[in-house]
């Protein structure tokens, strides 16, 4: 629903205020600074289910091939505190299907209950990946671990029925160490019930010590900003850009996540 906008104690509360509309603004006013030089702006939209097709390819052909020695930077409005990112998880997003038999629920033993089947299931590739996928896991999950979390679920047909067919998605989350391991997992699953992946995007890590981000933070700091850097749990647009190499070798990236209450 679309409301007027309101500012109050020097806040604008309105739809895109912080998730990305005025940040967008924001950036564009920003980069129109005449002694800004050599920067280019590119905005991507539909953030979950992808940029229009051939956006970001476009950009790396026209641009990218351009590039020496700059540095990429991702604008991030999710949950900052000010802080440069410099790693981040990729993700899976999985859609797994059970198949039962359907039977009266006063006689389960002639059916084979789905919804059970699927929990099992679940169950079992959360002990096969450790028991780091624990969400409760907290600060360890995120920074060394992997994450599964069953997102949306559906299955049966009426309260006395045992259920034919069950489905769930999963967000999982992991660093590139686990990413063959998550793989053989998934695989794993295969026979017991259907495998379907939704999208997937790539994990990506910088060395905190690198020198662009090092160059980044006395920008911050010439605009009086706090030098923080940190990981994080999620997958922004930046793993669109990870790992391309330029005329001086690969692109560095970082994310920087503004202020945010």
């Amino acid at each position: 629903q679309f409301t007027a906008p309101v500012e109050q104690d020097e806040k604008l509360y309105c739809r895109g205020a912080c998730d990305m509309l005025a940040p967008v603004v924001a950036m564009f006013s920003a980069f129109s600074d005449p002694t800004v030089d050599h920067t280019w702006i590119a905005v991507s939209n539909s953030e979950e289910i992808g940029p229009v097709p051939g956006g970001i390819v476009t950009f790396k052909e026209k641009y990218l091939e351009k590039v020496t020695d700059h540095t990429l930077v991702v604008f991030d409005p999710d949950g900052g505190h000010g802080q440069l990112v410099h790693g981040q998880k990729g993700c899976f997003w999985i859609e797994l299907t059970a198949r039962g038999q359907e039977a009266h629920s006063s006689t389960p033993w002639k059916g084979i209950n789905a919804i059970d089947k699927l929990d099992e299931v679940i169950t079992q590739l959360k002990q096969i990946l450790g028991p780091q996928t624990l969400s409760a896991g907290g600060i360890y999950a995120m920074q060394n671990g992997i994450t599964i979390e069953k997102t949306m679920s559906s299955g049966g047909v009426a309260i006395n029925v045992v259920p034919p067919e069950a489905m769930a998605c999963l967000d999982i989350r992991y660093w590139k160490y686990h990413k063959d391991q998550v793989i053989a997992a998934l695989a794993a699953l295969k026979g017991q019930v259907d495998v379907k992946v939704i999208a997937t995007t790539e994990p990506w890590r910088m060395d905190p010590n690198h020198i662009a981000l090092q160059a980044y933070f006395q920008l911050m700091q010439t605009k009086g900003l706090e030098r923080i850097s940190d990981i994080a749990p999620g997958s922004a647009d930046l793993a669109l850009f990870d790992g391309i190499m330029t005329k001086n070798g690969i692109l560095p990236c970082v994310m920087h996540r503004p202020l945010s209450e």
